[in-house]
């Protein structure tokens, strides 16, 4: 038999259950004993049946789908190193559960309309995975009034999730770290590869740097760059006299740090 070709009543048949059985099974019904929804998706599974999402939502209410919303500057390089890790893992996790993955954006690129507001509308997804760093409050209002489950993700909160599901990374104790860790080895001249007009997980990364080494008794150079591996690249290279009256640089991000380091090597400059 094609794996196309079965249904429920074919599992039935097999299963020596009525098709009402089956479909419980398939629901993880408590009207059901165990061992026969056990022996049940056994038999389902083995004959490649795959339970129709729609027609499962009808009874469940659920898709077995999460949505996840992904930040606007998802394409540059310098956000998609970590976004692409994050979202594998995300995947894996999700795949582990048996649940599937949509992908969109908060608005549509080409109507500009409001993807989250297509997505529950058509029921699409059980439940969202917010990967942007402004959430319009529009987007807040219409997940509460239709009580879809939500969690706001990586950004520091805004003030308008503050009450809602929020899962971080806390930057400004991770700046203090690194001030932290620096002063423990013994630097005492200390420079920051710091970030223009960006994110707020750089300002924090940098404010908890900068208090961590002032507390210290000791100043931070700074020096402006860009958060993509060129520009830091550029800015070390072309200030290198000054970058070698320090002992300890701290750069906001992964690329910029690499950047630096290429820098620092082709003038010669060990970096430990």
């Amino acid at each position: 038999m094609k794996r196309s070709q079965v249904t429920i009543k074919d599992i039935a048949e097999i299963a020596g259950v009525s098709f009402s059985t089956v479909s419980r099974c398939l629901n993880d019904s408590p009207l059901v004993k165990d061992e026969t929804k056990r022996r049940v998706a056994k038999i389902a599974e083995d004959m490649g049946f795959e339970f129709n999402a729609s027609a499962r939502g009808l009874i469940t209410q659920e898709v077995g789908t999460v949505g996840i919303i992904l930040p606007e500057q998802y394409t540059a390089i310098s956000v998609n190193v970590y976004h692409g890790m994050l979202m594998n893992s995300l995947r894996t996790s999700l795949e582990k559960a048996d649940v599937d993955l949509m992908v969109t954006y908060q608005k549509n690129h080409f109507t500009k309309k409001n993807n989250v507001f297509r997505l529950v509308t058509r029921r699409k997804i059980d439940g969202l995975i917010l990967l942007v760093e402004d959430v319009e409050q529009e987007t807040l209002d219409f997940l509460e009034s239709r009580q879809v489950p939500f969690v706001c993700t990586h950004y520091p909160p805004a003030d308008n999730v503050r009450k809602c599901d929020v899962i971080y990374t806390d930057h400004h104790a991770g700046g203090r770290l690194v001030g932290e860790h620096m002063l423990e080895r013994g630097r005492k001249s200390f420079g920051l590869l710091a970030v223009e007009r960006e994110h707020l997980e750089f300002r924090l990364r940098e404010k908890g740097y900068i208090e961590e080494i002032s507390g210290a008794g000791y100043g931070v150079k700074r020096f402006a760059s860009a958060s993509t591996f060129e520009d830091a690249y550029r800015v070390v290279s072309g200030n290198i006299g000054e970058f070698r009256k320090i002992d300890a640089l701290f750069a906001l991000n992964d690329l910029m740090a690499m950047g630096a380091i290429r820098a620092f090597s082709e003038a010669g400059i060990r970096v430990p």
